[in-house]
């Protein structure tokens, strides 16, 4: 599934748009500290977090990350984004929580792949 497809199906806003690029399941990570979000990206990864301020900034700064998903309806900080649309790194807004969203990214890319 593309990410495209995936955060109009949740109904999750999007701020900064980047590559139309296919996600699965194992290219999903979740978490709040910064250490964790460095180890686990890479490209075409789909972070999850509650994150804000300077670290999501030097995050997208310094790894090739696919798109960054806040939580909650949190306001995206406003510096982040043309970093993001330079980076071509999606920007998008959940209105749940973090387990909330998490489940319903994993049965929607579990649907698709048992459909391929």
């Amino acid at each position: 599934m593309k990410l495209a497809d995936l955060f109009h199906e949740l109904h999750i806003e999007v701020y900064a748009h980047g590559h139309n690029t296919p996600i699965t399941q194992r290219q999903v990570f979740a978490g709040d500290r910064i250490s964790d979000l460095l180890q686990h990206s890479s490209e075409g990864t789909l972070l999850i977090t509650n994150l804000l301020g300077s670290h999501l900034l030097r995050l997208v700064e310094l790894v090739d990350v696919s798109a960054i998903c806040l939580l909650n309806r949190q306001p995206t900080p406003v510096e982040l984004l043309p970093s993001a649309e330079k980076n071509r790194t999606w920007i998008v807004v959940s209105p749940l929580g973090l387990f909330e969203t998490c489940g319903r990214i994993y049965e929607v890319l579990q649907r698709e792949e048992q459909i391929s």
